[in-house]
């Protein structure tokens, strides 16, 4: 399970200046999505917009986004050469079952196009690829 999210609508029906939480139906037909395998948040069929002068009936952070499963190793294994010498190698890899992990999914239901996909993935913070990486490190102490 991935970080909450908010559902919101463009509609400003409560008149307060703000975007509105829209009203949920959970028993409502769900709507055919574009793309099934973006699908990472609730169906645009189970909300509509609430009738001007009130807010919606869903409540904040009702809905989590996809979760991050990364898992990152490193193998080290350092061999004594002599007394004041020794070499050590080092093994990393990062993201080893090469998992997808993707964005919070869209969450306006006046963008039909995009709501409730994960249109894109999470970055790292040197803005590298979340893709399984490997590198190999020797390093010579003397």
């Amino acid at each position: 399970m991935g970080l909450p999210f908010d559902v919101l609508t463009d509609t400003d029906t409560a008149h307060t200046g703000f975007f509105q939480r829209p009203d949920y139906n959970p028993s409502a037909t769900p709507v055919p999505v574009a793309d099934p395998r973006l699908q990472t948040g609730p169906n645009l069929g189970f909300f509509s917009v609430p009738p001007f002068g009130r807010g919606g009936n869903l409540a904040r952070n009702r809905f989590y986004g996809p979760g991050i499963n990364n898992w990152d190793v490193v193998l080290q294994k350092s061999t004594q050469i002599s007394e004041r010498m020794s070499v050590e190698f080092r093994t990393e890899l990062y993201n080893v079952f090469n998992r997808q992990q993707f964005n919070q999914p869209g969450n306006f239901i006046s963008d039909p196009g995009t709501f409730g996909q994960s249109t894109g993935e999470v970055r790292r913070p040197d803005e590298t690829s979340v893709a399984r990486q490997i590198q190999f490190g020797l390093r010579f102490k003397f």
